[in-house]
């Protein structure tokens, strides 16, 4: 007897395939016979995937791939599609939190996943302007409508701006206000400058 088979190839995804392989049996006054073999080449693993490390960056921020990074995969058997959603959680200001899963595809359908968190946080001060250093003639009216109020800036979020005084009097119906004026932004980062104010009797 002799024995000889031939091979019908059926390429599937990646680099997966089928074979039946026909087997074919003759003797020796060429009676023959033949039976079919299914061999089938499967990718069931999933691909490697590697996230981008974690980062902390401050306000205002770029959070795009370009600056925060791209996962990387491999995969034996086929090719890689490499997408990314977001999820946002919002915190002070304008900071916030980002969830980002990096999902792994390969051709045969294949998927591994891993999740990279960015953070944008607010640690800056705001920046605050006193008003200037003032001297009036007793009776004097030392309120901010008259000695003016604080100014203050934030990058990242809205501010409050608040004063305390302290009050040092001295003869007569004279004294010495050191105001002190505070900027708290909304993620409670806080600067303060102190304004003098001085009330006197040159009459």
């Amino acid at each position: 007897i002799t024995i000889s088979h031939s091979d019908a190839v059926t390429v599937d995804c990646g680099t997966t395939y089928q074979v039946v392989r026909t087997w074919l049996a003759v003797n020796a006054c060429g009676n023959s016979s033949s039976c079919d073999q299914m061999i089938i080449v499967q990718d069931t693993a999933p691909p490697v995937i590697t996230c981008p490390i974690d980062i902390t960056l401050d306000c205002p921020a770029d959070t795009s791939t370009t600056n925060t990074g791209v996962a990387t995969a491999t995969d034996a058997c086929s090719s890689i599609t490499i997408s990314h959603s977001d999820a946002v959680t919002s915190d002070c200001g304008t900071t916030y939190q980002v969830v980002r899963t990096w999902l792994a595809v390969d051709a045969c359908g294949n998927s591994s996943s891993c999740d990279q968190m960015i953070t944008v946080q607010d640690t800056t001060r705001p920046v605050i302007t006193c008003p200037i250093d003032i001297t009036l003639d007793c009776p004097a009216d030392t309120s901010t409508i008259n000695t003016g109020v604080a100014t203050a800036m934030d990058v990242c979020s809205s501010i409050t701006i608040s004063h305390s005084d302290v009050v040092t009097t001295d003869c007569g119906a004279t004294y010495q206000v050191v105001r002190t004026w505070l900027a708290v932004d909304a993620c409670g980062n806080s600067s303060s400058c102190d304004q003098m104010i001085t009330v006197q009797d040159t009459t």
